[in-house]
């Protein structure tokens, strides 16, 4: 996984424990929160954890994609597979 979108309400957890679970286990993770609360503690939290954007509801379609590839040209290079060449 390279890229999270979380809501802060989700069904079993809430998305900023989600968020610090995952930068736990990958801390290169692009993380982010997509949410109707725009209050300051869930944006500390979340900046805390290391979450990459924080877009409050109702937000622009441009917006969010704009977010999106941000995030997605911040990823590290993967490195291409190197194949054996056969010697002639």
């Amino acid at each position: 996984i390279d890229l999270a979108l979380l809501d802060i309400e989700l069904p079993v957890h809430d998305g900023l424990y989600v968020a610090e679970q995952l930068k736990k286990s990958n801390p290169a993770l692009r993380i982010i929160i997509l949410t109707a609360y725009s209050t300051f503690q869930y944006a500390q939290k979340a900046l805390r954890i290391g979450v990459n954007d924080y877009l409050v509801k109702p937000y622009l379609e441009e917006e969010l994609e704009d977010i999106i590839r941000d995030s997605l040209l911040r990823l590290p290079p993967v490195p291409l597979p190197q194949f054996p060449f056969p010697s002639f």
